[in-house]
This record gives structure tokens, sequence and C-alpha cells, in this order.
């Protein structure tokens, strides 16, 4: 019995959302030898691997992505940036966020706040005024997601002076006078 390429799609979704990377590629793998391999079925296989929080397996499914001749979108780079975010690996998310910039991929607040959870997972405090500062130079409206991640990663590290002043910036409505 023999699955079509529209059931094995569905397949590729269910096992992406429950962050089951290794039926997700084996499903994707045989969506590739039906020559249904598209960036959709990419895009799903990467919704696999940040759910899992395999920031690796991501990177490389992008890269392999690319080698194939297709162009990641939006939604690709935030899959590897949201499995950066699971993993706590926070320099790793800022290399993808620099790529996405460089491959003129729509950046939004969504990323940012990415960026800015995995700062909070390892108490990066300054790394996380540094990003919503940034955020801000962007013209993206730092938002409720953005401070509390930004207030949890000075609590992480015990910076509780920082943290003052940055609830008091957020009273204000300022984002230019950060600490």
């Amino acid at each position: 019995f023999a699955l079509g390429a529209k059931s094995l799609s569905a397949a590729l979704q269910a096992a992406a959302r429950q962050g089951n990377a290794s039926a997700a590629e084996m499903i994707f793998r045989k969506l590739a030898i039906l020559g249904s391999s598209n960036l959709d079925c990419r895009n799903l296989l990467l919704l696999a691997f940040a759910n899992a929080g395999s920031p690796l397996q991501a990177s490389n499914c992008l890269e392999q992505l690319k080698a194939d001749g297709l162009e990641p979108d939006r939604f690709s780079f935030r899959h590897v940036l949201r499995s950066c975010t699971e993993a706590g690996a926070t320099r790793h998310a800022e290399l993808w966020f620099n790529k996405m910039i460089s491959a003129k991929a729509e950046v939004g607040s969504l990323e940012y706040n990415l960026i800015l959870r995995a700062c909070a997972k390892h108490g990066e405090g300054r790394r996380a005024i540094a990003w919503i500062s940034r955020m801000a130079a962007a013209s993206e409206d730092p938002d409720t997601f953005s401070f509390n991640a930004v207030l949890s990663a000075h609590a992480a590290e015990g910076n509780k002076e920082s943290a003052l002043h940055l609830l008091e910036s957020m009273e204000d409505g300022l984002t230019g006078s950060l600490p």
C-alpha cells in the first residue's frame, strides 16, 4: 500500500507540528522520490526541526534547500531561528538572523522576539538590550513579548537594577533610553 504525495504531505505536516524530526525526514525523503520536495515541504521539515529544538538539523536543511536551487522565504529562516531559540543557541540564532537580512527576507517583530527569547534562556541581559535597541532602530516596535524576554534575561542573570530601569523605560514608552 503506497501513499500518494497528498497523503504524505499531510503526514509530514502532522510530524512537523509534533516536532517528530525523524518521522518528518523519512516522509520528506519519500516525497522527494515522488518529486514533491518543494519549498512548502522543506518548510514543514524545517518546522519539525524547530519544534524539536534541533538547530544543526535546521541549518543543514536550509543550506540544502539553497543548494537544491530553492530560495528560502521568511518562514524558512523563521523556523531555523525558532530551532535556535528552543535550544537556547543565541549566537547561532544571531548568525541566521543576519543571513536572513542578507537574503533580503522580510524581518519583523516575531524574528526579533525569537532572538530575545534565546537571550532570555541564557540570561544574557546585555545582549537582549542590544537586540531590543536594534529592533527599535529598525522601526520595529518592541511589544510585550520583547520586553518580557529582556526582563527574563535580566532576571536570569540576577540583574535587578537593569530590570528596574527597563520597567521604567516601559512605563515611559521609551526604548531609546534602555540600559
